[in-house]
């Protein structure tokens, strides 16, 4: 467990370079048609460019997933728990861990509980699942709430990333997204020395937010492990003051972060919001801005951050008749309709 893969190169055993090996194989080639013609044999200009044209696409794949390859030998991994309500933000989320560079798993929870149902509306779009490196899917589990179908999706996903032997994990829930992924570096440093960084640590409430965090891998797996052992039981508690509790009880170092509790997440972001998350990456809660903006009377989400899935079959019948007419027509009826 926790020892990291190594592709090798074609001729030795350093990492595999996929540029490194399209000028061997060109030279080969060359080599190979220079032979062809000392033979006599004749060779048309469409068949020597198509060789080359074979050359380059092989190269273009190799080079495609040497950068799978690269994300596999970084020491944070990225696990995004999701299940079917999150779907039409996905896509938004998971670009952004995509931009992140770092390797990422999508941990869905199983949506199946009749033969009769379909995969379309209840599977994340080919677009979402564009920009995932691994997607796993967890036993359905017949349990109600969101707590234990949530803990199995953390649990499948943090054993995989240990195995791959990743140092790191970081957390980002499936109806979140960042804004600014290319500031991620700034999280990394803000943890520094400790040992985790959550989007809302409030000390004397022993309150760590589960939303996104960023902790040691090893770490994370004996929280999450411990969790299964007890999810059943009454009276469990939420996810976040258990993990709050355990990172403070058994004396790990946690990064302070400044939180205004009345002006986080579950509101909506705006140009005073103070919350570091939100300043250093940009990290926002969709969905509860979504219901936010609603009940507020307010401006929905941009457009861009939704996934209207096929035939907008994400969407609400409400909001195909409410909100996605009001950004088609941008007639202020609509809004008020979707207002309610």
């Amino acid at each position: 467990m926790g020892n990291k893969l190594i592709v090798k190169d074609f001729e030795s055993d350093s990492n595999f370079d996929p540029t490194k090996l399209f000028k061997w194989r060109i030279k080969w080639l060359k080599r190979t048609i220079a032979k062809y013609k000392q033979s006599g044999r004749q060779i048309s200009k469409e068949q020597n460019l198509k060789w080359y044209k074979d050359e380059k696409k092989v190269y273009m794949n190799n080079l495609k997933d040497s950068i799978k390859i690269d994300k596999l030998s970084k020491d944070i991994g990225i696990i995004v728990p999701a299940h079917v309500g999150n779907v039409k933000f996905l896509r938004a989320c998971l670009e952004s861990c995509n931009a992140t560079g770092y390797f990422t798993i999508l941990s869905f929870d199983n949506p199946f509980h009749q033969k009769s149902m379909q995969v379309e509306n209840r599977m994340p779009s080919s677009e979402a699942l564009y920009y995932v490196d691994f997607t796993l899917m967890k036993h359905k589990s017949w349990a109600s709430g969101v707590g234990i179908p949530h803990v199995w999706n953390m649990i499948y996903g943090i054993k995989l990333l240990d195995s791959l032997g990743f140092k790191y994990v970081f957390n980002i829930n499936g109806d979140c997204m960042m804004e600014k992924p290319e500031n991620f570096p700034i999280l990394i440093e803000k943890l520094g020395n400790n040992d985790i960084i959550s989007c809302e640590y409030i000390p004397d409430k022993k309150y760590l937010g589960t939303m996104g965090w960023l902790t040691k891998t090893k770490i994370a797996l004996d929280f999450w492990e411990d969790y299964v052992k007890n999810m059943y039981k009454f009276n469990i508690g939420n996810a976040e003051a258990r993990m709050g509790k355990f990172y403070i009880d058994n004396k790990y170092k946690v990064s302070p972060v400044e939180n205004p509790w009345e002006a986080h997440f579950k509101p909506f972001p705006n140009k005073d919001q103070k919350a570091d998350w939100y300043k250093w990456i940009g990290f926002r809660h969709l969905h509860a801005e979504h219901k936010v903006r609603k009940t507020l009377k307010m401006e929905p989400i941009e457009k861009k951050h939704f996934d209207f899935g096929r035939n907008n079959i994400f969407m609400s019948g409400h909001e195909q008749k409410t909100l996605m007419k009001y950004w088609e027509t941008g007639d202020q009826k609509f809004l008020k309709s979707w207002w309610g």
